[in-house]
């Protein structure tokens, strides 16, 4: 289990990788097993077919920024909150 400060520290990673378009940063940071479902409802399963995804011409999250935003960690076992979004 990561500690709250871990989270925190992933998230950062994460936001100035993906705002510097570094896509070998921002896999870095997912397990070899992720299931990825984006908003679209659109998924993916496995670090190396996201690449792929993320790789394609078709894909457009190059133009995409992440704003920074306040994240809150909750006690372990709790939702996890970014800047209104939830996940578990």
């Amino acid at each position: 289990m990561l500690t709250r400060n871990e989270i925190s520290t992933a998230f950062a990673k994460w936001g100035a990788a993906w705002n510097a378009h570094d896509l070998d940063g921002v896999m870095d940071l997912f397990h070899d097993d992720i299931y990825f479902e984006n908003w679209t409802g659109g998924w993916v399963r496995g670090k190396e077919n996201l690449r792929l995804v993320r790789e394609s011409p078709r894909s457009r999250t190059h133009a995409l920024r992440r704003r920074e935003c306040d994240t809150m960690v909750r006690p372990e076992g709790s939702d996890l909150e970014t800047g209104g979004e939830q996940t578990r």
